[in-house]
């Protein structure tokens, strides 16, 4: 990639010529991770932006959308994967920036929850007299295992199944920060990843999803209204 962009300023437009052969190996690999599952389909991203375009980093105007890779998972679930382009600027104020989205819409409600990485320094100390923590799970909170982490969930029941070792480990090996949101949940990694490393963050997320006892489930059913997942009325 960065020999790539000294030509792109060097040359001009010899990087057309190179960013046509990488788009069509990267579709070809894509076509090929997706050919051994059932029902999934290599497609462009048209469309994605009418329903990724409401909260931060799909809000940025000049984003544009990657191959999309998606299908069915099991038990009635269904997912996206897909590669969001930044052109000069979003976290950084030159150059391009890239994620790596994964969404998946279970059948039934999921909890109010989400793990992302902090650098925040207030994460790690305890919190202060009289501060209501009882939503935010930290190194401050519940000690160094959350190191350099920040979890939250309104259900305590859903923060005991989701928030295990193994399921940090797993984020933190995945690089991503994820929610789960009404039916949804939706996972960005701040990097390109490839078609088998889109999958596996599919795969990661929907396994988040199955660790959800049923008593869980029954309580997130009693919210109103809860979000369906990305669609143009009510997008991400």
């Amino acid at each position: 990639m960065a020999t790539v962009l000294v030509i792109a300023v060097v040359f001009g437009g010899t990087v057309l010529v190179f960013s046509s052969i990488s788009d069509r190996r990267s579709r070809g690999a894509a076509e090929a991770a997706v050919g051994v599952r059932p029902g999934w389909q290599a497609t462009t991203g048209a469309g994605l932006g009418k329903r990724y375009r409401r909260a931060s980093p799909f809000s940025w105007s000049n984003r544009r959308f990657g191959t999309l890779l998606h299908g069915p998972l099991a038990n009635g679930a269904r997912a996206e994967t897909f590669h969001l382009i930044i052109d000069g600027g979003g976290y950084r104020e030159s150059g391009q920036s890239f994620h790596t989205v994964a969404t998946v819409v279970f059948p039934r409600p999921l909890p109010t929850a989400s793990l992302h990485a902090t650098t925040d320094p207030r994460d790690a100390e305890p919190p202060q007299p009289g501060q209501d923590a009882g939503f935010a799970w930290t190194e401050g909170t519940h000690g160094p295992g959350w190191a350099g982490m920040r979890g939250f969930a309104t259900d305590p029941q859903a923060a005991e199944a989701l928030f295990t070792p193994d399921l940090l480990a797993r984020t933190r090996a995945l690089r991503a920060d994820w929610r789960m949101d009404g039916y949804a949940a939706i996972a960005v990694v701040k990097s390109r990843l490839p078609a088998e490393a889109m999958l596996a963050l599919v795969d990661n997320l929907a396994y988040f999803g199955s660790l959800l006892p049923e008593e869980v489930r029954q309580t997130a059913a009693t919210q109103p209204d809860p979000w369906p997942g990305p669609t143009a009325e009510r997008p991400a």
